[in-house]
């Protein structure tokens, strides 16, 4: 049965004629309305000019607003003017976060070639902003007082932890080392193990100086990762601790990480054992390769009054300063390796030839003497191995 409207009552029949204009209205009009929103006249951009008094949080807000509803030139004009405000990297971390659908509008307008440039400069701020936060050590420090807050906050705490990765460790260190914190102290080793190979060349460089007990926490975590770079440091320690236990723990670390790595031998001297991790550096072993997304990797030191602290370095000289570095342990420990010698000289051409013109490196001091005056004072024996070594690899790359 069907009805009509003469069959309504005279209110009902109103209402219900009312209801249908609106729907009409709404068909007739929204569209042209949208349309006014979409087409926008070219070159409007330059005609936009944001409020000056607007601060960079209302500048961000309505540039992400109008981003969203499609007023694309508006949106450009209003993050132009974020980012010429000078807006600090942290603030736009905070404001990216407020709304986590933010960075991905913003993603997928790198699509748009009007919008590639400004859009990817504000991604480049947002990534500054969380690059600052993982290296600030009060960030680290508030999560690592978390960990003893219930076990939410320490799985949160732990995650941010891993974020910021290698520079979380001087902080760890630095608690491990205080008596009034020995209430986090399993947490904190928890944490250390959660890092990964991150941890593991800032807890090596902390084998030099950290007191004792803390030596033996790190130990155990090293023995944990099981690295094979560890052993070296670990035998060295073992060789000169006069702590019994800490002997001990070096090692119950070295034994493991070698049955988990056969062809490294436990008893194999430290000196032999830092040649052989020059060498690997020297023939850039992936597995000994910085984080790719790092364009500075960290050297990793032990300073006495500050801890642990770091030195980035060009990328292109990383492999040829650490193959330094760890041949001048070998000979710290065995004078007489003549083989450390001819390697130290070849990582050290190589550093040279390889570091980028225009850049530094940091390690060592702006008059520091050329590759080729350290091959003189060396003599022909070393020179010849330096040769040989350049030949063994030119067989390897060009067969």
């Amino acid at each position: 049965m069907s009805l009509s409207l003469g069959m309504l009552p005279k209110s009902l029949c109103d209402k219900k004629l009312a209801a249908v204009l609106a729907i009409l209205v709404c068909f007739v009009c929204l569209p042209a309305a949208f349309g006014q929103i979409a087409a926008e006249p070219a070159g409007s951009d330059q005609a936009i000019q944001p409020p000056q008094d607007f601060t960079p949080q209302e500048l961000w807000h309505d540039a992400l607003h109008y981003f969203k509803i499609g007023r694309f030139s508006y949106g450009k004009a209003y993050l132009q003017a974020f980012l010429d405000a000078k807006a600090n990297p942290s603030v736009a971390l905070e404001l990216s976060e407020k709304e986590p659908r933010d960075v991905e509008v913003l993603t997928k307008l790198t699509t748009n070639p009007d919008l590639q440039e400004v859009v990817t400069k504000a991604l480049e701020l947002i990534d500054t902003g969380w690059e600052l936060r993982r290296r600030d050590p009060s960030y680290v420090s508030k999560e690592l007082d978390r960990l003893d807050r219930g076990a939410r906050a320490r799985f949160h705490a732990v995650d941010r932890l891993k974020q910021s990765g290698q520079y979380a460790v001087p902080v760890m260190v630095r608690y491990l080392q205080d008596p009034a914190r020995q209430a986090l102290y399993a947490q904190i080793v928890e944490s250390l193990f959660a890092l990964g190979k991150a941890g593991v060349a800032p807890s090596l460089a902390a084998l030099e100086g950290a007191s004792p007990p803390t030596k033996a926490m790190l130990v155990r975590v090293l023995g944990r990762w099981a690295y094979p770079q560890a052993l070296p440091y670990l035998k060295q320690l073992a060789d000169s601790t006069a702590d019994a236990q800490l002997r001990s723990d070096c090692q119950a670390a070295i034994s493991k990480i070698a049955a988990l790595n056969p062809r490294y031998a436990p008893d194999t001297p430290a000196a032999r054992m830092f040649y052989d991790l020059a060498e690997r550096h020297y023939q850039q072993d992936s597995a000994l390769a910085p984080d790719p997304r790092t364009e500075r990797p960290n050297l990793w030191y032990w300073h006495e009054s500050q801890g642990l602290v770091y030195v980035p370095v060009p990328k292109d000289i990383y492999f040829e300063l650490m193959a330094m570095r760890c041949a001048r342990g070998a000979l710290k420990l065995d004078k007489d390796m003549a083989e450390a010698v001819g390697l130290w000289l070849s990582a050290n051409f190589r550093r040279e030839a390889k570091l980028p013109p225009g850049d530094n490196d940091p390690v060592h001091p702006e008059d520091f003497p050329t590759a080729v005056y350290f091959a003189r004072c060396a003599g022909p024996q070393y020179n010849l191995m330096v040769l040989a070594g350049a030949l063994k690899l030119t067989s390897q790359w060009w067969p």
